[in-house]
């Protein structure tokens, strides 16, 4: 069986349910063929309607009656497997699995440090109002999908969306909310009621995360770095709102408490800061060992490898900000960049007059034989005179 349609890029797409989850493309002078995942999904279910129409198999058999070698515990039929019904079922008390991989899967990741994460094998713990909730995302191409379960009211939720413009989360979400009668955080936002005041600058140091908070008007307040707003709640904190809507602000022993409504884990916990200074980034060159990249300040312009270019400016905590990174010169000269993902990345500091000398010779394109571009990524700098470069 196959089907062709034409995408944005104007690829022509032949997709063959016989030989596997297959895409093959023709478009530009290329034949290739691509893995399109959890998007085969609904080829495949195509297909098993179309024998289930022709009388050759029915959605109530037992899946095992056709794949006898699946080590299932108890009856699944197909018409089952084709709409996510076991996988609810498994995820509420164990069922055709078994238990004890179900416990597994829902087992949370620890740091180092004791750390309990949201993130489990695969599944991801979240709340929705008070309740428990686990599930986990997908996506491919522009399908989008997330899959929710309530073990309270033994409630399961599935979003799929075809386009990056809607937000499966936040629709399952909401969803689970209105069938569970379960109020949205931001709902507690009463106007005129303002929590402890927020306003300052404030700094995490478990991610070396700076930030300031300022009025906003309307007796709200803002991240001034997200551009996100809060507005006050009824029950001392601040919530977010529009994007912002999942966060909520609160004071707590001089702290500042910075936390997420569907993650269920610690909050990020910021004390007060001084403000940022008035100084210019220093100028220098600094080399990540790890990566081979290398990190120019000059001018108060931020650059590192090939295309990161930046302007900086000061930020609280003796920091400098870097568009979404945070810059800091530590005690013996080295560079640390942080940002979502990553804390303290060390650059060592390099020899005064060290430089990027135009295009590195490591950066280079070649056709395979196979027709295929590759991109081969170097770097080079000069020191004293000396090139370096891969």
């Amino acid at each position: 069986m196959g089907g062709v349609a034409v995408s944005p890029w104007a690829f022509a797409v032949q997709v063959r349910c016989d030989s596997g989850a297959t895409v093959r493309a023709r478009g530009r002078g290329e034949r290739r063929a691509d893995d399109i995942a959890s998007a085969s999904k609904q080829f495949t279910a195509a297909c098993v309607l179309m024998l289930a129409h022709e009388g050759k198999l029915s959605l109530d058999d037992d899946i095992r009656k056709h794949v006898p070698e699946l080590a299932l515990e108890s009856e699944v039929t197909i018409g089952q497997c084709l709409n996510l019904a076991p996988w609810f079922g498994f995820l509420a008390d164990g069922r055709v699995l078994g238990t004890r991989l179900r416990d597994a899967l829902l087992e949370r990741g620890v740091l180092a440090d004791g750390t309990v994460l949201s993130y489990a094998h695969g599944i991801f713990h979240w709340k929705v109002g008070e309740l428990d909730a686990f599930g986990h995302t997908g996506g491919m191409h522009g399908y989008v999908s997330n899959l929710l379960y309530l073990p309270g009211p033994d409630l399961g939720v599935a979003v799929l969306t075809n386009q990056s413009a809607l937000d499966p989360v936040g629709l399952s979400r909401r969803l689970a909310l209105e069938l569970t009668g379960q109020r949205e955080d931001s709902e507690n936002v009463a106007r005129g009621r303002a929590p402890a005041p927020v306003v300052g600058h404030w700094y995490e140091e478990a991610t070396d995360t700076p930030i300031t908070v300022a009025e906003a008007g309307e007796g709200r307040v803002a991240i001034v770095q997200q551009e996100a707003e809060f507005a006050p709640g009824a029950d001392g904190r601040w919530y977010g709102v529009g994007e912002a809507r999942t966060t909520w602000l609160a004071v707590e022993d001089g702290t500042l408490i910075v936390g997420s409504t569907p993650r269920d884990e610690p909050p990020m916990i910021f004390t007060p800061c001084r403000a940022p200074g008035e100084d210019r980034a220093p100028d220098g060159a600094w080399l990540s060992d790890e990566y081979d990249v290398l990190a120019v300040l000059k001018d108060g312009r931020f650059t590192m490898g090939l295309t990161l270019e930046l302007d900086t400016e000061p930020a609280p905590a003796g920091a400098w900000r870097a568009g979404p990174f945070t810059l800091r010169v530590e005690p013996g000269g080295d560079l640390t960049i942080s940002g979502e993902g990553f804390r303290r990345m060390r650059f060592t500091a390099q020899p005064e007059g060290t430089t990027p000398v135009g295009i590195p010779p490591g950066l280079v394109q070649m056709i395979n034989s196979k027709g295929c571009l590759r991109r081969v990524w170097g770097w080079a700098v000069r020191r004293r005179g000396r090139l370096r470069g891969a």
